[in-house]
């Protein structure tokens, strides 16, 4: 039986252009690497300051380092992560043991201690490191304190989500400010720690085919003087001195970079700063956006005046969409106030029939009779389909309603807390005031965690049982109103102004959708987000997909028996213990979402693929499962908007 995911504290999906990577194997490397640092190449603007000599002149102290009682500067904490902002000389974390801390273990001394005082015991560290800067680059960097931050923080960075940028200051003037570029290559790293950079054809050699990493990185120019340059950088890829080595490939290596063939040091440090960075909250969704200023220095080497203070503090976060994330389109209304006039109070018209109450079959872990085998018994059996068979008129989930919520309270399907509500709440961004419907709501599950964001929630189901089980979990948040409706009514509530619509695993109960969706448009306000949740058609279709081993190649794979056309197919709700009672699952391709969508007058501006977080129990396939289970997404969640 698969089991959770126990993460490793000193591993990491990617690092930052300061990052540090797993040296590649040892062997020839064919592409021309980057000049030795004391060779002089050409520069494309202007002579060779020769004159000025790289470090501090003799009598000087080299590069200092901090003192311990100052490295942690901590900028943001609480349960989930711990942000801090890294001055140059210290190390981010190492896998081999230091003469003096690395900032990893600062952190989680800091956590440790902090633990001691809240529980007056001493327990094992709970601090993740997700990513990393050189030692002699400074900035922002974050780390996960729990296992749902070290998650979903992993993805985030794995599917470029995150928000990145740097302050450097280069050699030589790149163009004149405002000048901007970007730089594409493959990187390679040498069993030394250095790393190379070559074009699309020498990173198709046969013997660094497997090692070359693609590297992207965009470029702005701030100010231009004293035959230096002072750039914003923004990376879309993050891998280990990613922003060192494509300067140096323009020509204008950053100063203080001797390994990248820099002549001049007026730092007397990396002229690299990690000065923005923003992702979603693992656990709420919000939107977090944290500032440091570099030091006046990077402006002054350019003749610059260091723009002036913000009226919040430089690390004070930002509760609003990073501009990578913000949606185009003349829908997206990204700060205004929330409307509070003409806003009628939650009302329904009357009980009607049932259908679409909110469900994730577990497509992780399955027993004969259910909709596909285990990954640790790829070949097991599926039930037959019944795809001509008609469906009742209520798909409701109201017989099985206090073994679903024991279900969910009780811990049964980790992909609601790990994945499902984390992911959810970040597409939705809820804030304090907002107004959200939450259909086939089911038990509450969500409902309570938009609740908590201090929002305005309704929660509709059409399962009695499941509202009454809802009403009996308290909310730690603002008060919830459950109301039972037909999804395909919905236009009976008369609710109208809404700022979001979620659907947390429901839509695959509703059929037809094609008056749902109309209705949640309708219950929009202008700019509003319908957000929803299903398993992935493509690669999770009930009966029609499955896992496969393939012993020749000692693979795992996705078999895929069908896709383009839409199927019903009753599953047993929990196979072996009472096969008999069921509900049905309705398969659709993406373009009939699509379709439907657009049809209802909901433009799509956030698609995202989520993978499973549980790992196989240890054996001789575990790591192949498990990097199926992560290559092959489980979830499909779509967010569209209302037009004005």
């Amino acid at each position: 039986m698969p089991a959770r995911e126990t993460p490793d504290p000193n591993k990491r999906p990617g690092a930052t252009g300061g990052g540090r990577g797993k040296p590649a194997p040892k062997g020839p490397l064919k592409p021309t690497r980057v000049p030795p640092a004391g060779s002089h190449p050409p520069r494309r603007d202007g002579p060779n300051p020769t004159s000025r000599r790289l470090g501090p002149p003799r009598g000087v102290a080299p590069h200092p380092r901090p003192t311990q009682g100052r490295l942690l500067n901590i900028v943001h904490e609480d349960d989930d992560l711990l942000v801090v902002d890294k001055p140059p000389g210290l190390l981010s974390a190492s896998p081999e043991p230091q003469r003096q801390p690395t900032l990893f273990d600062l952190v989680k001394q800091h956590v440790r201690d902090s633990m001691r005082r809240k529980t007056k015991r001493g327990q094992g560290p709970k601090a993740y490191i997700i990513h990393r800067l050189d030692r002699e680059a400074s900035g922002l960097l974050v780390f996960a304190k729990s296992e749902r931050a070290f998650i979903w923080l992993k993805e985030d960075f794995k599917a470029k989500r995150v928000h990145r940028n740097y302050l450097a200051l280069a050699e030589g003037v790149v163009g004149p400010p405002g000048h901007a570029g970007t730089v594409q290559t493959f990187l390679i790293e040498d069993d030394q720690g250095r790393v190379t950079s070559m074009d699309l054809s020498q990173s198709r050699a046969s013997d660094v085919r497997d090692q070359a990493k693609l590297a992207v990185t965009h470029y702005r120019v701030v100010a231009a003087a004293n035959d230096r340059t002072l750039l914003n950088i923004r990376l879309e890829t993050g891998r280990k001195h990613q922003i060192r080595v494509h300067l140096a490939r323009l020509g204008h290596p950053l100063v203080g970079d001797p390994i990248y063939r820099a002549r001049t040091d007026p730092l007397r440090r990396l002229g690299l700063h990690a000065c923005d960075l923003g992702f979603k909250h693992p656990a709420t969704g919000m939107s977090l956006r944290f500032h440091s200023d570099a030091t006046n220095q990077f402006y002054g080497a350019v003749s610059m005046t260091p723009p002036s203070k913000a009226a919040q503090s430089p690390t004070e976060m930002h509760r609003t969409l990073p501009e990578d994330d913000a949606p185009v389109g003349p829908a997206f209304i990204p700060d205004l106030p929330l409307p509070r006039e003409a806003h009628p109070t939650f009302a329904v018209a009357g009980s009607l029939s049932s259908v679409g109450s909110a469900a994730v079959i577990d497509q992780e872990q399955r027993s004969p009779g259910s909709i596909e085998g285990s990954p640790t018994n790829p070949s097991g059996p599926a039930p037959r389909s019944s795809r001509d068979a008609a469906p009742p008129a209520s798909t409701s989930w109201d017989a099985v309603a206090p073994w679903y919520d024991s279900y969910l309270t009780g811990g049964g399907s980790d992909h609601y807390t790990n994945t499902l509500i984390p992911g959810t709440l970040r597409l939705v961004q809820p804030r304090p005031g907002a107004r959200l419907l939450d259909l086939a709501c089911g038990q509450g599950i969500l409902t309570r965690a938009l609740a908590e964001s201090g929002a305005q929630v309704l929660g509709v189901d059409s399962s009695p049982r499941l509202l009454d089980t809802a009403r009996k979990h308290p909310s730690r948040g603002a008060p919830i109103d459950y109301r039972l409706c037909d999804a395909r009514e919905l236009d009976s509530l008369g609710v109208t102004g809404l700022d979001a619509c979620t659907c947390l695993m429901g839509l695959g109960n509703i059929d037809p959708l094609d008056a749902v969706l109309p209705a949640i448009a309708r219950a929009l306000r202008p700019g509003g987000a319908f957000v929803f949740v299903v398993s992935h058609p493509a690669f999770r279709a009930p009966v029609q997909s499955s896992w496969g081993w393939d012993p020749k190649a000692n693979r795992q794979y996705r078999r895929l028996d069908g896709y383009l056309s839409s199927a019903q197919h009753p599953i047993a709700m929990h196979p072996g213990k009472d096969p008999g009672v069921t509900t049905w699952t309705f398969h659709r391709p993406l373009q009939t979402y699509v379709r439907l969508l657009a049809e209802a007058g909901l433009v799509i501006d956030a698609l995202e693929e989520w993978p499973g977080q549980r790992a196989s129990q240890p054996g001789p396939r575990a790591a192949e499962e498990n990097r199926a289970r992560r290559e092959i997404p489980l979830f499909l969640a779509v967010r569209a908007r209302r037009l004005a």
